[in-house]
């Protein structure tokens, strides 16, 4: 069975720093593409400033991943070729 998926924002390019997390418009679940080439890292961190709480996977070449966080978490990856998109799906 698939996955219905809603777009709620616009995809945007995943910053590389903690320092410039997202939080993807206080999304609670985000889509991650990843375009970048090759696998790489997307984190989440309850704080800009430090790495709080901090937690990463490691997301393959083309792949894609919903990551579901709170609302002020914030997200960064180790590629700007990997998206994010606040979205919301149901089943």
């Amino acid at each position: 069975m698939s996955n219905i998926t809603r777009m709620v924002g616009k995809e945007i390019a995943a910053p590389t720093t903690v320092g410039n997390g997202t939080s993807v418009s206080e999304a609670r679940l985000v889509r991650v593409y990843n375009g970048a080439g090759t696998s790489t890292f997307v984190a989440v961190s309850t704080n800009r400033s430090d790495i709080v709480g901090y937690g990463s996977i490691t997301v393959g070449d083309g792949a894609v991943e919903y990551i579901e966080k709170d609302y002020s978490d914030v997200l960064w990856a180790g590629d700007a070729n990997v998206k994010f998109s606040k979205v919301g799906f149901t089943h």
